[in-house]
């Protein structure tokens, strides 16, 4: 009954309206927002909007990317963007992704002008940090069109939702994915089935790899042509296992450095959906990467019993999971796997880095929390997400604390690591130093080595094979000094030699001066240097290794 008396005073309105030259349908209300943002410790993106945010299609919204205080980036202020959810799986969590368009093209904190945005929630990382570990590795090690991306709080209508990822689309253009449809280029994602992702698919001919359209989805009929012929001959050249015939169609190096990743991270993903490949130059390119939130060990061993080894170990890090698609011919190819392992050994640095400190410096996990840390404790204190809870049946079943999931994550790259470089038989490359050297071995340092030590002398309690390398290049001939690296052809352990802060194998004024300035907190030592400070070689820079360093200058023992 109420319904219907409110439909006829509407009506009678309406009509009245009419009558008066009064415009004939209500006003939608405008959402009021700030003029105002003040900058914080984190970039943010805040979003206003009347509409109800959901997957099915974009609602316009006012979007403000605020920079960081003290910050180099001006205010965006966006009032006709609009905003959708993002993302299959994820789209169903409570704290929703987001991809957002604005109106022209916009460089947003420096990451490139494009108009597609993505916020990634990593509601099923407690962490918040694998997808960012995937994209700075990948990165790292040189791999094409990775998405640019940083951490920042986000804002809905004036309620914190959290920290998220704020990421470049991975789609076609000059600062994406640098390839051009009208020369016959794509991109493309491997699909589950037709329909998935993308609307346009298409199944190649020899190996039946379902592959969508992802950008352009909706690609001319000379292009599907050309992709047709592409794949009939490039998976037959494949399928000689002729190393001349497939480079002529695969970029191999793209191949082997995606699969690293793919397989170091162990992507839950790999071959199911966010795989994506690229034509370009008459070439197949595998990348860009991109969704690793349900990588690393972090997922349900209910749902995914394969992954966690239930029936046997019961140990994710062990298992090859990524041997499908082209794959699984390539790795049948000796001259293939050669490379890969070349690779696999040529970046452990890189990869030791992202669970440990090395000659890289500070690993990433630790670099990330350092950076970040406020707002990821943020998203669990403020926003009220929950580090226990599972939000996912996708998702491992977390631990209690921040810093115990962190801790798991470590463990597993670590072990990970460990156990690829058993699998392919290149684990010889770890040193070992002799039970008679006075050195000793500290995670990827080397440490209790003597001022005034030659090169000869250190190797010679050193495994068979090492090299000193200084600046890049081998050294065999002055003495050591803290800051080289000795190596056996795969990871670089840092030497630090007994009080030479200073990196010139020698104690003197300027190592004193510097130890001093550590201890007052005016200029920390870092890595091997820090350890070079330790004097009196208990665990720690203090007072004692201070009183130690100077009185041996003076000649007092």
């Amino acid at each position: 009954m109420r319904v219907k008396r409110t439909s006829k005073v509407l009506s009678v309105f309406l009509v009245v309206a009419s009558l008066f030259g009064v415009i004939a349908f209500l006003p939608v209300k405008a959402y009021v927002a700030p003029y105002y943002h003040k900058p914080t410790d984190m970039p943010s993106i805040y979003i206003y909007t009347d509409s109800q945010i959901n997957r099915d299609a974009y609602v316009y919204c006012k979007i403000v990317a605020v920079d960081r205080t003290e910050g180099q980036f001006a205010t965006v202020d966006d009032t006709n963007a609009t905003v959708k959810v993002r993302g299959n799986s994820t789209s169903s969590g409570e704290k929703k992704p987001y991809n957002f368009k604005f109106n022209a093209k916009t460089d947003l904190f420096g990451l490139g002008k494009a108009k597609k945005w993505c916020l990634l929630a990593n509601h099923y990382d407690k962490t918040l940090m694998r997808n960012k570990l995937v994209f700075d590795f990948s990165e790292k090690i040189g791999m094409e069109f990775v998405s640019d991306s940083m951490f920042v709080d986000v804002y809905l209508n004036g309620t914190y939702l959290g920290n998220y990822l704020l990421t470049e689309a991975v789609e076609i253009g000059s600062t994406r994915v640098d390839i051009e449809p009208d020369d016959n280029e794509v991109l493309f994602e491997i699909e589950p089935w037709e329909g998935y992702s993308n609307p346009l698919s298409y199944r190649t001919p020899r190996y039946g790899i379902l592959l969508g359209y992802n950008d352009p989805e909706d690609p001319a009929a000379g292009l599907q042509s050309y992709v047709n012929t592409f794949f009939t001959n490039a998976e037959n050249a494949l399928a000689s296992k002729n190393k001349t015939n497939i480079s002529k169609y695969f970029d191999l190096q793209s191949f082997i450095d995606t699969y690293i990743v793919q397989e170091y991270f162990k992507n839950v993903d790999f071959n199911t959906s966010s795989t994506r490949y690229y034509i370009k130059d008459g070439h197949l390119y595998a990348g860009p990467v991109w969704d690793f939130d349900l990588s690393s060990g972090n997922c349900s061993s209910t749902y995914y019993t394969t992954y966690n080894n239930v029936k046997t170990t019961g140990k994710s890090y062990e298992g090859i999971w990524c041997n499908a698609q082209w794959y699984k011919v390539l790795l049948t190819c000796t001259w293939f796997t050669d490379m890969l392992k070349a690779r696999y050994l040529e970046i452990q640095d890189e990869i030791i880095n992202t669970y440990q400190d090395n000659i890289i410096g500070k690993n990433r996990i630790d670099f990330l929390i350092s950076e970040n840390k406020n707002s990821f404790d943020r998203n669990y204190a403020l926003a009220g997400w929950s580090i226990s809870r599972v939000y996912s049946d996708l998702e491992r079943i977390p631990d209690s604390t921040y810093q115990a999931n962190v801790e798991y994550l470590r463990t597993w790259f670590k072990n990970r690591n460990a156990w690829l470089l058993k699998q392919w038989d290149i684990e010889g490359c770890n040193l070992t130093v002799k039970s008679n050297s006075p050195y000793r071995l500290d995670g990827m340092f080397i440490t209790n080595v003597p001022t005034n030590t030659y090169v000869a002398e250190f190797l010679s309690m050193m495994k068979s094979g090492s090299t000193v390398v200084r600046d890049g290049m081998p050294s065999t001939s002055s003495i050591v000094r803290t800051g080289d690296a000795v190596t056996l052809g795969g990871p670089s352990y840092q030497i630090a030699v007994t009080g030479d802060t200073s990196g010139d194998g020698k104690l003197g004024v300027i190592d004193y001066i510097q130890l001093r300035l550590h201890i007052l907190g005016i200029a920390e030592l870092q890595g091997a240097y820090k350890l070079a400070a330790d004097y009196n070689h208990d665990g720690k820079v203090a007072v004692m290794d201070y009183i130690g360093l100077r009185l041996k200058l003076l000649g007092i023992d």
